[in-house]
């Protein structure tokens, strides 16, 4: 393993539907510098660069190790058939810690440490791509932060970190950080480039937040304290974790898949379509594709109050859907009271 340096530092939200990765340096004026970094993926038959990364992985041939990451997977998903198999995975991170197989052929198959070693090896490389060609900087010798959600058990945190190791990282500068205290620390940060007579809080005594970290798959409501001291002429800031709810099984995924079971059944009904007739298999390869569109759309909402609905073999009559339709939507989602 390469010696660690400690000039530059990488951050990664490992995400149920998306990741991201940023880097942190200091410049000349010791002040910290952070850019997102970039992904070049393939999406509409366009190479260009993205701010993300879908978390979504496509099987092209297992047997030689022929894997879709990112938008290539997606698209690849979308331009299957109604009855294309299920050669995919997604939202693998809410299986972190358990031995569920995913994706089995042929004595081949993925768990979810597998597809976040893949996730992972794909942001190594995308760092490498920006950095190596004229620097020394490479991912396998920087400090590294992962971030995950708060109520992750022992062994989803020992997994994520493994598949970190597999995927590349430096294993002694390598830590996990929960993603309410990455989000508050954030926020804080945020606030010392305010003045400090017009920051909206004051940490030098021990202040109480409450966290609410609604991710793709994961729903983090957390309290935390927040206090900070000057040590040896250096800030320092102590965070204390004071309650996590019981259930994380919520986010982004949910809002799009009951999105995509809305606009499949409105199209059955529309088109007076008996959906009993059709297979389970195909009635899953066929919300699958419209997933993805839902969340694009979803996306849309957030500045529009209309959006199209275009899908192979259900474009006769393109399906509008409003804001209104989608918050309804949304509101009936079973939302069992979060207690902390």
């Amino acid at each position: 393993m390469a010696e660690l340096r400690k000039d530059r530092y990488i951050g990664i939200d490992l995400g149920t539907t998306n990741t991201v990765m940023a880097t942190l340096s200091f410049g000349t004026d010791d002040k910290p510098h952070i850019e997102i970094e970039k992904f070049r993926q393939k999406k509409n038959n366009r190479t260009s660069p993205f701010d993300h990364l879908p978390s979504t992985i496509y099987i092209n041939d297992a047997s030689k190790n022929d894997f879709l990451v990112g938008y290539e997977a997606k698209e690849k998903i979308n331009q299957m058939s109604a009855s294309g198999g299920g050669d995919y995975v997604i939202n693998s991170k809410m299986r972190m810690g358990t031995n569920t197989i995913l994706y089995e052929t042929k004595g081949f198959e993925l768990k979810a440490i597998d597809v976040a070693t893949m996730i992972l090896e794909r942001c190594g490389k995308a760092f490498n791509r920006t950095y190596s060609s004229y620097t020394q900087y490479d991912y396998t010798n920087l400090p590294t932060v992962v971030t995950v959600p708060a109520r992750f058990e022992s062994v989803a945190k020992k997994d994520t970190k493994l598949a970190a190791i597999n995927a590349g990282f430096n294993e002694s500068g390598l830590n996990l950080l929960p993603e309410p205290t990455a989000a508050l620390l954030s926020y804080i940060w945020s606030q010392r480039e305010i003045r400090k007579e017009s920051r909206a809080i004051d940490i030098s005594e021990t202040k109480r937040f409450l966290v609410v970290d609604l991710g793709g798959g994961t729903c983090d409501v957390v309290v935390i304290d927040v206090i900070e001291t000057n040590e040896d002429e250096k800030d320092v800031m102590f965070f204390t974790t004071v309650g996590t709810p019981d259930r994380v099984d919520l986010g982004g995924a949910n809002f799009d898949g009951k999105f995509a079971e809305y606009i499949l059944n409105k199209f059955f009904k529309d088109n007076n379509i008996d959906s009993s007739q059709i297979s389970s298999e195909e009635k899953y390869a066929l919300k699958a594709k419209i997933v993805m569109q839902a969340e694009d759309k979803k996306i849309e909402f957030s500045e529009n109050l209309m959006a199209y609905i275009e899908e192979e073999g259900i474009n006769e009559n393109d399906i509008v859907e409003g804001r209104v339709d989608f918050d309804d939507i949304i509101d009936k989602i079973d939302s069992t009271d979060i207690s902390i």
